[in-house]
């Protein structure tokens, strides 16, 4: 598709999408460890690195799976907690 699109540059969409992938994946990693790592050393006495394979493993390995079939029911739930996000903002809003 991107071939048709932009012609003989097409690598360098699919190497933006990649890079742009990894970061992502390296952010998430950030923010797991700086926010849950020390919620979870608090209340569960477990250290921050286990914290952030775990989540690592769990939550961030199926974002890398090629079958996207797999996270259509994440999608799914991640829409609804917008909306649902949105509803409860209005809600406050007018009260």
């Amino acid at each position: 598709l991107w071939s048709e699109a932009v012609g003989a540059n097409a690598w360098a969409v699919d190497a933006s999408v990649a890079a742009f992938c990894g970061a992502a994946a390296v952010i998430y990693h950030g923010i797991v460890g700086d926010v849950f790592g020390p919620l979870v050393e608090k209340y569960l006495d477990i250290p921050p690195s286990i914290t952030v394979y775990a989540v690592a493993l769990l939550a961030l390995f199926p974002l890398c799976q090629l079958d996207l079939a797999t996270l259509a029911k994440f999608s799914l739930m991640g829409c609804a907690s917008v909306f649902l996000t949105a509803f409860a903002i209005l809600y406050r809003a007018v009260d």
